[in-house]
């Protein structure tokens, strides 16, 4: 076919010609990129990740929830051999994602924050669940860096034939974190998480690690994981008077939406409020995990949910 000014593409398919296009792109960039995936904590890692490096460096990382296969070419654009590094968020609804978000992006460096139930309805269980995430691992090269989890059973199994960073509140890792519920301490150093729970403070020492890599000091990594400020609907504390609010109101799944709650009743105040959104993409498992968040919300001290 032809248009009147001979600068039209036309394709089978536009969502492959985009993919094949931000392969050819990618040739072209020299720039290191990070690949963030998982099934919980996805876009707060790349968040706080990116307010760590983007203090010493030129960063650029994926917007708002741009982590899809059709998506994830548009960040990829977005990047050019002026920035220092790239963050780039990885989501998978279906079985076979991440590869082929992997096979477009080639990513140096990997994390993947853990392995759970969450948006399941897609997937027959938790092992191909585990499996999909996997190829983010596979995709690295013989010079990458994997940054594991090791708290995470189903991430310990992994394989990758890049040089592994392990993290976690094991001994065994090379950055090991305690976290008692108020402080998280890493290499000896005592951090004031903005966010008191267990998945935000897992979640900080992976930055630290990856921070690290850069040849970033300990205590500029420290000061900046204090200061960070989640993004809107992600577990934000809203304080007003007597009242704390938390809007978690972004999609979440059983553990993310229990972790919130956590967070929320561990913050002083004589009334909690919890905005709540939906726990999409479950399948099978909607109406259970939405069963067990409503027994789950009346253990809790919590005044008024808004769904």
């Amino acid at each position: 076919q032809k248009c009147s000014h001979n600068k039209c593409l036309y394709s089978e398919s536009n969502y492959i010609a985009l993919q094949k296009i931000a392969a050819s792109y990618r040739k072209k960039i020299t720039t290191p990129i990070i690949g963030i995936t998982g099934s919980n904590g996805k876009t707060t890692t790349k968040e706080l990740l990116t307010h760590i490096l983007n203090k010493k460096m030129n960063v650029i990382s994926t917007e708002g929830n741009y982590n899809s296969t059709l998506s994830v070419p548009l960040s990829l654009f977005g990047l050019n051999n002026n920035y220092n590094v790239s963050v780039i968020e990885m989501g998978a609804s279906n079985p076979g994602e991440i590869e082929t978000i992997c096979k477009f992006t080639k990513p140096d460096m990997g994390i993947i924050t853990n392995i759970s139930n969450s948006h399941i309805s897609s997937y027959k269980n938790i092992e191909e669940i585990s499996k999909t995430k996997s190829k983010l691992f596979d995709s690295l090269p013989t010079d990458g860096y994997a940054f594991k989890n090791i708290d995470d059973p189903f991430i310990l199994k992994m394989d990758t034939k890049a040089k592994i960073i392990s993290y976690g509140f094991s001994d065994k890792a090379d950055f090991s974190g305690k976290y008692d519920g108020d402080k998280l301490y890493i290499d000896g150093i005592d951090i004031d998480i903005p966010y008191n729970n267990y998945e935000f403070a897992i979640n900080s020492i992976a930055c630290y690690a990856i921070a690290k890599s850069f040849d970033l000091e300990s205590k500029f990594i420290s000061n900046r994981i204090s200061n960070f400020t989640p993004p809107i609907g992600r577990k934000q504390i809203i304080k007003r008077k007597k009242i704390t609010i938390i809007n978690d109101s972004y999609n979440a799944n059983l553990l993310s939406a229990k972790s919130g709650l956590n967070l929320l009743e561990n913050y002083p105040g004589t009334r909690k409020i919890a905005i709540m959104g939906d726990m999409l993409e479950l399948g099978g498992h909607e109406v259970k995990d939405h069963e067990k968040l409503g027994l789950f919300i009346n253990e809790k001290i919590i005044d008024i949910v808004i769904g």
